[in-house]
């Protein structure tokens, strides 16, 4: 499969017909925002923002939430349910009545909904802002966007962490709104790089916000970035404005020529438009790591390509709670990023031993995010760990 995706998302490669919407990223776009490139990255880097812990502990009287240790005894997964001849991607085979989607996929649908059904715009700072500053009332205000159900197909349950994420969208408003900017405008200002010092775009997201700066620590207090969100908020960006502006030029006429700027992204546009093999959104996207959260390491582990000690095993087998930052949870996600990154040595060389033309470690490292994210969710019978973290 990973070979498959290699030979079929190349970075720069360009889809057989760009008047048809084929990416994930911009197909979560609603369609009445597709007029303008400021709303679509503006609002995909709000919908990242609270892409975080689709799993959650029901409720029960008498039970508290529990602790870093404990066994989570009511672990469950959250759902939307939608009509039978729905065109949704990612339904669930489990028997219901109606169809269900699962964790970010029914987020990303409840979002969209809210937008398109129900003229809530979650995503935009003045609309946040308008909704007063007390996080619960927000999230009462917004509750269209967060409203889903259990396995069964009918039992109300709010997203997990809902709250979190609340408070997240009020303080990232805030922040754009004090700052003059969003999204798009870091987007502008990072000139096309992600890691460039303090002006790359990476660097400006851990400056916006806390839920950016993602670090593990391991025992020797050797601190490592994770940065899972901030690098899938590029990754969103790299693959969604590609395909938009080649749908857009195929769909209404749209010429780069027509932007009053002169700008990175411009120039971007213009050869993602001509089909200029190799154009990327960054210059430096080669140097984004894979975006480490709780599915990679449970397919890689089922891969054998991740080893853990007996007593960890036996933890995340039992659906043990993990403390953020915690050693068990930081040596997981540090051995994520090195796992994968052999993951992708090895798939490069055997695609270079078998085809002529070549790729490069670093473009295989790029197209194996989606396709082991994908192949993680759809593995029932293996467990994730457990934590409790605004960082995935």
């Amino acid at each position: 499969m990973v070979l498959d995706v290699v030979k079929s998302k190349k970075v720069g490669d360009v889809s057989s017909d760009p008047a048809v919407i084929t990416d994930n990223w911009l197909l979560s776009v609603p369609k009445g925002l597709l007029h303008s490139e400021e709303l679509v990255v503006n609002y995909l880097g709000m919908l990242v923002a609270i892409d975080f812990q689709h799993w959650c502990e029901l409720d029960t009287p008498g039970r508290e939430r529990t602790h870093v240790g404990q066994t989570v005894e009511t672990y469950a997964g959250f759902y939307v349910a939608v009509a039978a001849d729905s065109k949704e991607r990612y339904v669930e085979d489990i028997p219901c009545e109606r169809k269900l989607i699962r964790g970010s996929a029914a987020m990303i649908h409840l979002l969209k909904e809210a937008v398109e059904q129900h003229d809530v715009r979650w995503y935009d700072m003045a609309y946040l802002l308008s909704l007063g500053e007390d996080p619960q009332v927000v999230k009462d205000k917004l509750a269209i966007c967060f409203q889903g159900c259990a396995e069964d197909g009918k039992t109300p349950l709010w997203m997990p962490e809902t709250l979190a994420r609340v408070e997240i969208l009020m303080t990232l408003a805030r922040n754009f709104s004090e700052r003059k900017t969003s999204f798009h405008g870091i987007l502008r200002h990072s000139e096309g790089y992600l890691f460039e010092e303090e002006s790359g775009f990476i660097p400006q997201l851990v400056n916006l916000h806390p839920r950016y700066r993602d670090y593990a620590v391991l025992e020797d207090t050797t601190t490592v970035p994770v940065l899972k969100l901030s690098q899938l908020t590029a990754l969103s960006l790299e693959q969604a404005l590609m395909a938009y502006w080649r749908w857009r030029s195929a769909t209404d006429g749209t010429s780069p020529s027509e932007r009053k700027e002169e700008s990175f992204l411009a120039l971007a546009e213009k050869e993602a438009v001509s089909g200029t093999a190799g154009t990327t959104l960054f210059k430096d996207i080669h140097r984004l790591s894979i975006c480490c959260d709780y599915q990679i390491p449970k397919v890689l582990r089922a891969a054998g390509l991740l080893e853990y000690s007996p007593t960890l095993a036996q933890s995340i087998d039992n659906r043990v709670l993990l403390g953020e930052r915690s050693s068990e949870e930081s040596s997981i996600r540090v051995a994520t990023l090195v796992a994968a990154e052999l993951l992708a040595e090895a798939v490069a060389q055997t695609w270079n031993e078998t085809h002529t033309d070549a790729v490069s470690t670093d473009v295989v490292y790029a197209c194996l995010d989606f396709p082991l994210w994908y192949i993680g969710r759809s593995m029932k019978t293996a467990e994730h760990h457990l934590c409790h973290t605004i960082m995935y």
